[in-house]
Protein backbone atom coordinates (compact mmCIF):
# COMPACT_ATOMS: atom_id res chain seq x y z
CA UNK A 1 0.00 0.00 0.00
CA UNK A 2 2.82 2.35 0.90
CA UNK A 3 4.53 1.71 -2.44
CA UNK A 4 1.28 2.49 -4.28
CA UNK A 5 0.99 5.86 -2.50
CA UNK A 6 4.57 6.79 -3.42
CA UNK A 7 3.96 5.86 -7.04
CA UNK A 8 0.78 7.95 -7.11
CA UNK A 9 2.63 10.97 -5.70
CA UNK A 10 5.32 10.63 -8.36
CA UNK A 11 2.71 10.52 -11.11
CA UNK A 12 0.89 13.56 -9.72
CA UNK A 13 4.15 15.47 -9.37
CA UNK A 14 5.04 14.67 -12.95
CA UNK A 15 1.65 15.96 -14.11
CA UNK A 16 2.19 19.22 -12.26
CA UNK A 17 5.62 19.65 -13.83
CA UNK A 18 4.22 19.02 -17.29
CA UNK A 19 1.48 21.55 -16.69
CA UNK A 20 4.00 24.14 -15.53
CA UNK A 21 6.04 23.63 -18.69
CA UNK A 22 2.96 23.99 -20.87
CA UNK A 23 1.98 27.26 -19.14
CA UNK A 24 5.42 28.72 -19.87
CA UNK A 25 4.86 28.29 -23.59
CA UNK A 26 3.13 31.66 -23.94
CA UNK A 27 2.22 33.40 -27.18
CA UNK A 28 4.90 35.70 -28.61
CA UNK A 29 4.77 39.35 -27.53
CA UNK A 30 2.69 41.68 -29.72
CA UNK A 31 4.42 43.07 -32.77
CA UNK A 32 5.70 46.61 -32.26
CA UNK A 33 4.43 49.64 -34.12
CA UNK A 34 7.19 50.88 -36.40
CA UNK A 35 8.14 54.58 -36.46
CA UNK A 36 10.47 56.66 -38.60
CA UNK A 37 11.32 60.25 -39.42
CA UNK A 38 11.08 60.97 -43.12
CA UNK A 39 14.26 61.34 -45.11
CA UNK A 40 12.56 64.05 -47.15
CA UNK A 41 11.43 67.43 -45.88
CA UNK A 42 8.19 69.22 -46.73
CA UNK A 43 6.75 72.70 -46.47
CA UNK A 44 3.50 73.22 -44.56
CA UNK A 45 1.16 72.48 -47.47
CA UNK A 46 0.19 68.80 -47.64
CA UNK A 47 -3.07 69.25 -49.53
CA UNK A 48 -1.61 68.04 -52.82
CA UNK A 49 -2.33 68.84 -56.42
CA UNK A 50 -5.82 70.16 -57.10
CA UNK A 51 -6.74 70.49 -53.43
CA UNK A 52 -7.83 66.86 -53.24
CA UNK A 53 -7.92 66.66 -49.44
CA UNK A 54 -10.28 68.47 -47.01
CA UNK A 55 -7.22 69.22 -44.87
CA UNK A 56 -3.56 68.50 -45.21
CA UNK A 57 -3.54 65.55 -42.78
CA UNK A 58 -4.46 63.08 -45.51
CA UNK A 59 -1.71 64.48 -47.69
CA UNK A 60 0.81 64.12 -44.86
CA UNK A 61 -0.29 60.53 -44.30
CA UNK A 62 0.15 59.90 -48.01
CA UNK A 63 3.68 61.33 -47.80
CA UNK A 64 4.45 58.89 -44.97
CA UNK A 65 2.99 55.89 -46.78
CA UNK A 66 4.77 56.78 -50.02
CA UNK A 67 8.10 57.12 -48.20
CA UNK A 68 7.57 53.78 -46.47
CA UNK A 69 6.51 51.98 -49.65
CA UNK A 70 9.49 53.31 -51.59
CA UNK A 71 11.72 51.97 -48.79
CA UNK A 72 10.15 48.51 -49.00
CA UNK A 73 7.99 48.85 -45.87
CA UNK A 74 4.42 47.60 -45.97
CA UNK A 75 1.18 48.73 -44.39
CA UNK A 76 -0.43 52.12 -43.97
CA UNK A 77 1.38 54.97 -42.24
CA UNK A 78 0.16 58.01 -40.34
CA UNK A 79 1.87 61.34 -39.74
CA UNK A 80 2.21 62.53 -36.13
CA UNK A 81 0.28 65.76 -36.77
CA UNK A 82 -2.60 67.55 -35.08
CA UNK A 83 -5.18 69.85 -36.66
CA UNK A 84 -6.74 72.16 -34.08
CA UNK A 85 -9.21 73.78 -36.46
CA UNK A 86 -10.84 70.43 -37.14
CA UNK A 87 -10.34 69.17 -33.57
CA UNK A 88 -7.99 66.34 -34.51
CA UNK A 89 -5.20 65.23 -32.18
CA UNK A 90 -2.17 63.25 -33.32
CA UNK A 91 -2.85 60.76 -30.51
CA UNK A 92 -6.25 59.97 -32.03
CA UNK A 93 -4.68 59.12 -35.36
CA UNK A 94 -2.16 56.43 -34.41
CA UNK A 95 -2.47 52.93 -32.94
CA UNK A 96 -2.67 53.13 -29.14
CA UNK A 97 -3.58 49.55 -28.28
CA UNK A 98 -0.75 48.69 -25.92
CA UNK A 99 2.01 47.68 -28.30
CA UNK A 100 5.56 49.03 -28.10
CA UNK A 101 6.84 51.58 -30.58
CA UNK A 102 10.18 51.04 -32.26
CA UNK A 103 12.25 52.55 -35.04
CA UNK A 104 12.67 50.62 -38.28
CA UNK A 105 16.13 49.51 -37.08
CA UNK A 106 14.58 47.86 -34.00
CA UNK A 107 15.35 50.54 -31.40
CA UNK A 108 12.46 50.80 -28.94
CA UNK A 109 11.36 54.39 -28.30
CA UNK A 110 8.44 53.59 -25.98
CA UNK A 111 6.98 50.48 -24.35
CA UNK A 112 3.37 51.53 -25.03
CA UNK A 113 1.26 54.61 -25.67
CA UNK A 114 1.46 55.77 -22.06
CA UNK A 115 5.23 55.59 -22.28
CA UNK A 116 5.20 57.42 -25.62
CA UNK A 117 3.31 60.37 -24.14
CA UNK A 118 4.83 60.62 -20.64
CA UNK A 119 7.32 63.34 -21.58
CA UNK A 120 10.39 61.15 -22.13
CA UNK A 121 11.18 58.78 -25.00
CA UNK A 122 13.52 55.83 -24.48
CA UNK A 123 15.42 56.88 -27.62
CA UNK A 124 15.11 59.72 -30.14
CA UNK A 125 13.37 59.26 -33.50
CA UNK A 126 16.48 59.73 -35.60
CA UNK A 127 16.17 56.90 -38.14
CA UNK A 128 14.49 57.39 -41.51
CA UNK A 129 12.40 54.93 -43.53
CA UNK A 130 15.55 53.46 -45.10
CA UNK A 131 17.15 52.75 -41.74
CA UNK A 132 19.63 55.60 -42.10
CA UNK A 133 20.46 58.10 -39.38
CA UNK A 134 19.15 61.62 -40.00
CA UNK A 135 21.16 64.75 -39.20
CA UNK A 136 21.05 66.12 -35.69
CA UNK A 137 19.10 69.28 -34.96
CA UNK A 138 16.52 68.93 -37.71
CA UNK A 139 12.92 69.84 -37.04
CA UNK A 140 9.62 68.08 -37.72
CA UNK A 141 6.12 69.42 -38.20
CA UNK A 142 3.88 68.34 -35.29
CA UNK A 143 1.56 71.00 -33.73
CA UNK A 144 1.28 68.41 -30.97
CA UNK A 145 1.88 68.54 -27.22
CA UNK A 146 3.72 65.77 -25.43
CA UNK A 147 0.44 64.04 -24.50
CA UNK A 148 -0.50 63.75 -28.17
CA UNK A 149 -3.09 66.54 -28.18
CA UNK A 150 -3.21 69.64 -30.35
CA UNK A 151 -0.63 72.04 -28.99
CA UNK A 152 -2.64 75.18 -29.69
CA UNK A 153 -0.34 77.21 -31.95
CA UNK A 154 0.42 76.79 -35.61
CA UNK A 155 -0.86 74.27 -38.15
CA UNK A 156 -0.10 76.10 -41.41
CA UNK A 157 -3.84 76.57 -41.96
CA UNK A 158 -4.68 72.90 -41.29
CA UNK A 159 -1.48 71.81 -43.09
CA UNK A 160 -2.76 73.31 -46.30
CA UNK A 161 -0.54 76.37 -46.73
CA UNK A 162 3.09 77.29 -47.30
CA UNK A 163 2.42 80.97 -46.67
CA UNK A 164 5.40 82.71 -45.09
CA UNK A 165 2.97 84.70 -42.92
CA UNK A 166 1.76 81.52 -41.16
CA UNK A 167 3.56 79.26 -38.72
CA UNK A 168 3.56 75.57 -37.82
CA UNK A 169 4.57 74.15 -34.46
CA UNK A 170 7.61 71.85 -34.56
CA UNK A 171 9.53 69.24 -32.63
CA UNK A 172 13.18 68.16 -32.70
CA UNK A 173 13.80 64.53 -33.56
CA UNK A 174 17.13 64.30 -31.76
CA UNK A 175 15.45 65.08 -28.43
CA UNK A 176 13.91 62.58 -26.02
CA UNK A 177 12.13 64.98 -23.66
CA UNK A 178 8.97 66.94 -24.53
CA UNK A 179 10.88 68.77 -27.27
CA UNK A 180 10.68 65.72 -29.52
CA UNK A 181 7.14 66.85 -30.32
CA UNK A 182 6.84 70.35 -28.84
CA UNK A 183 9.97 72.45 -29.12
CA UNK A 184 8.16 75.76 -28.66
CA UNK A 185 7.70 78.48 -31.23
CA UNK A 186 7.55 77.10 -34.72
CA UNK A 187 8.66 77.67 -38.29
CA UNK A 188 7.06 79.71 -41.01
CA UNK A 189 5.07 77.47 -43.31
CA UNK A 190 7.34 78.02 -46.31
CA UNK A 191 10.16 76.22 -44.51
CA UNK A 192 10.88 72.53 -45.00
CA UNK A 193 10.65 70.09 -42.10
CA UNK A 194 10.39 66.32 -41.79
CA UNK A 195 7.49 64.20 -40.52
CA UNK A 196 7.24 61.48 -37.89
CA UNK A 197 5.46 58.49 -39.42
CA UNK A 198 3.75 55.72 -37.42
CA UNK A 199 2.78 52.37 -38.94
CA UNK A 200 -0.41 50.49 -38.39
CA UNK A 201 -0.05 47.80 -35.75
CA UNK A 202 0.59 44.93 -38.16
CA UNK A 203 3.27 46.42 -40.39
CA UNK A 204 6.57 44.49 -40.26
Amino acid sequence: MKNRIVTLLVVITGMVLVTACDDSDDAPPPAPVKVFATAASYDGNFVGAGGAFPSGLDGADDACTTAATDAGLTGTWTAWLSDGVNGINAADRIFTGGRPYELVNGTVIAANFTDLTDGMLNAPIVIDENGNAVPQGFSTWTATAVDGSYQGVGTCDTWASNDVALRGRIGYADQTDARWTDAGGGNTCDQFNRLYCFADAVSP
